[in-house]
Order: structure tokens, then C-alpha cells, then sequence
């Protein structure tokens, strides 16, 4: 699915000019960054205070009770993202993040609510971030045909304050031809 993922973005960048036209327009972009973001979560954990006594389900939970959450475990849970919750699959946000899922909020990337992300406040200074990703990203698709290196043996997810892979991610960029 990646491979596919990633010749549909070239496709879409090829005639792309950044002074032209949007980057924001690359639905491939859009949806895969989505996808990456769901099994690579930028953050692992969150974590909540009981306000009040309360019942989740069949539990009940006291007030000052601390929640922790494993974001990893609500973006690859098959009851919200399917069968394939495992698999790298941007088409699944196709129609929007919100709609990705069984649950508008599955995709906690930032989290959600008063505690989200601080940047999430900054907007102008978040979508400007990710407009220079995404542009850099589109420069790279352009010229290049990203695979892994023959030596880098997985990718398992090492977790520091951050998820990452655990070796670091050596990539083979192969010029395309033009």
C-alpha cells in the first residue's frame, strides 16, 4: 500500500509548481500523512483527570482518578478503524479524518479537546509548519522514489517521549526518471 501511496503522489506533485498552486491540493499527501500519523503517533500516551465521579462502561471511575490512554491502541483498534487497522491505508480518509473511522475522534494524533496540542491553538503558525512539510515533501516526490535501505533489518517503534523507529529509518532515494 505504501508503494501504491507513493507513486499516486508522485503522480499528483509531477507538474506541481510551488508558486503556482497549493500543496494543500495533493490528496495523496493529505491522506497519507493522515494514515502515517494514526500508526506513528507523535505522542503514545495521554493522559486524564477524573473530574467527577463517573462510570465508563461498566466502571466506575472516582473523581482525581488519573485515565492514561494508549493512543496506539485507539489508532490500530479494529473496532473503530476495521480489519485492517494495522495497515497503512490512506484512502480510509478519503473523505475527511472525521469520517476515516466508526468514531469521528479515533484519530488522536494531537488529542482533542481543552488539553489538545498547544500548537493546535497556534493555527496560522501550524498550517504554515505543515505547508512547508508538505512542500518539502512534494519537492522530494518529484524527483525522487523513496524505498527502505537493504540495511535496515525493521521498523519497530521505539518509545521515548516520542514514538520513532527504533533503528532510525534509512531510505534509498532513487531518481526518477524524466
Amino acid at each position: 500500500m505504501a508503494r501504491k501511496t507513493q507513486r499516486r503522489g508522485i503522480e499528483e506533485v509531477r507538474n506541481w509548481n510551488p508558486r503556482y498552486r497549493y500543496v494543500g491540493q495533493a490528496e495523496t499527501g493529505e491522506n497519507g500523512s493522515s494514515g502515517g500519523l494514526r500508526l506513528y503517533c507523535p505522542v503514545i500516551t495521554t493522559v486524564r483527570e477524573a473530574s467527577e465521579d463517573m462510570t465508563l462502561g461498566n466502571l466506575m471511575i472516582p473523581k482525581h482518578t488519573y485515565l492514561v490512554m494508549l493512543l496506539v491502541k485507539i489508532h490500530t483498534s479494529k473496532e473503530y478503524w476495521g480489519e485492517d487497522a494495522n495497515e497503512f491505508n490512506p484512502l480510509r480518509f478519503m473523505n475527511g479524518i472525521s469520517n476515516a473511522a466508526k468514531h469521528p475522534n479515533a484519530l488522536l494524533a494531537f488529542s482533542i479537546g481543552p488539553r489538545a496540542c498547544i500548537m493546535l491553538e497556534a493555527k496560522t503558525v501550524v498550517a504554515l509548519f505543515f505547508f512547508y512539510c508538505k512542500t518539502v515533501v512534494a519537492l522530494v516526490l518529484q524527483r525522487f522514489f523513496l524505498s527502505p535501505s537493504p540495511r535496515s533489518t525493521n521498523m519497530l517503534p521505539q518509545t521515548t517521549l516520542l514514538l520513532q523507529p527504533h533503528h532510525g529509518l534509512p531510505i534509498v532515494p532513487q531518481p526518477l526518471n524524466m
